[in-house]
């Protein structure tokens, strides 16, 4: 665990100077638990219109984010449904 921050705490210096993607440091949060940081990188990713948002629903590291009413207004905004949505409507057919 002190290993995976330092990794974090990487990531945002490298940010700093433009070389790493908001989703790659939302990512990396919600896999470390850091759920509000997540959240203020999701929504930074959103902002700058990064190409790897469009992914969120898949990324298992940001699944423990799906129940936050946080995750379903950026799903909204962004004008996509949530991956329950999906499983239930293949599981119909």
């Amino acid at each position: 665990p002190a290993l995976d921050r330092l990794a974090l705490d990487q990531l945002l210096e490298y940010e700093k100077n433009g070389v790493v993607l908001p989703m790659a440091i939302a990512v990396a949060a919600a896999a470390l638990g850091e759920t509000d940081l997540a959240f203020t990188w999701l929504d930074k990713a959103a902002d700058r219109r990064d190409i790897f948002l469009a992914y969120i629903t898949v990324f298992p590291a940001l699944s423990p984010l799906h129940d936050d009413p946080r995750y379903h207004r950026l799903l909204q905004k962004m004008n996509l449904k949530h991956p329950s949505t999906h499983r239930s409507r293949h599981a119909a057919r």
